[in-house]
C-alpha cells in the first residue's frame, strides 16, 4: 500500500478557504491547524475572503472559548469597568470586557502602579519653562517595558521548544497550566467545595503560593533580577 501524497499549497490553501466558509467564528490558528497551514497564512486568507474584523469580534479556540480579535480594545473596556466599579470581581469585569479573568488582573495592576514622574530637564539659576517647549521624555529601557498580559505569556512558553522538549520544562508548564485554569475558574472551584474541605484547602494553597513566592524569587535570582 502506498502513501497518500502530501497536499499541495493549492489545496491546502483551498482546504482553509472551505474551512473559513463552513466556520467564520473558528479562530485563524484552529483552521491553520486543520488545513495544515500557518497561522499568518490562514489570516491572509480570511482577510482576502471576508476584510478586516469588525471591532469587537471574536473567535473560538481549539479549547472552545471565545476570544476577541482585538485584545487591546477588551483591555480598553476592563479598565473602563475597574475604575467605575473598583471592587468588583475579577469575573465579573471579565464578562463585561470580554477577555479572561487573567487579563483584568494585569490592568488592575497596572492601573494601581503610580505614574511616572514627570521629567525635568536642568536649568540655569532663575531660568524659567518654557511653555512652549515641551519637556524631553527619555524612552523607557526595554526591561522597564509594560510587563505582556499574563495570557500572552504563557501562550509563548507553552510555543518555546526549549521547554515543550525537555522533562524540567513540560513539568513547570504543566504547574502554569493548572496555574491559569485556578485563575479563570477561581471562583467557581470555591463555590463547588465541600464546605467541609474549604479549611485544608484554603491551608495548602497558602502553602503552595509560598512556595510559588519562593520559586519566583530563585528564578529572580538566577536571572539577575530585582526580587
Amino acid at each position: 500500500m502506498t502513501d497518500s501524497p502530501l497536499p499541495t499549497m493549492q489545496g491546502r490553501t483551498e482546504t482553509a478557504e472551505r474551512l473559513l466558509a463552513l466556520h467564520p467564528l473558528w479562530s485563524d490558528r484552529s483552521v491553520a491547524t486543520a488545513a495544515g497551514l500557518s497561522g499568518r497564512k490562514t489570516a491572509e486568507i480570511r482577510r482576502r475572503l471576508a476584510g478586516p474584523p469588525a471591532p469587537d469580534a471574536k473567535r473560538l479556540g481549539r479549547d472552545g472559548r471565545a476570544r476577541p480579535v482585538d485584545p487591546a480594545r477588551g483591555r480598553e473596556r476592563a479598565a473602563a469597568l475597574l475604575r467605575e466599579n473598583p471592587g468588583a470581581s475579577l469575573r465579573h469585569i471579565a464578562r463585561q470586557a470580554g477577555v479572561s479573568p487573567t487579563t483584568v488582573a494585569a490592568v488592575r495592576d497596572r492601573l494601581a502602579q503610580p505614574p511616572a514622574p514627570p521629567a525635568t530637564e536642568a536649568r540655569g539659576p532663575g531660568q524659567s519653562p518654557d511653555p512652549s517647549v515641551p519637556p524631553h521624555t527619555p524612552a523607557p529601557p526595554e526591561t522597564e517595558a509594560r510587563s505582556p498580559d499574563p495570557a500572552e505569556l504563557h501562550r509563548r512558553l507553552r510555543r518555546d521548544p526549549s521547554l515543550r522538549f525537555g522533562e524540567p520544562g513540560r513539568t513547570v508548564l504543566r504547574l502554569l497550566e493548572a496555574g491559569a485554569a485556578l485563575t479563570h475558574d477561581a471562583e467557581a472551584l470555591a463555590a463547588g467545595l465541600p464546605p467541609h474541605c474549604t479549611p485544608a484547602v484554603a491551608r495548602l494553597a497558602a502553602a503552595y503560593a509560598r512556595s510559588w513566592q519562593q520559586f519566583a524569587d530563585e528564578l529572580r535570582s538566577a536571572a539577575g533580577a530585582p526580587l
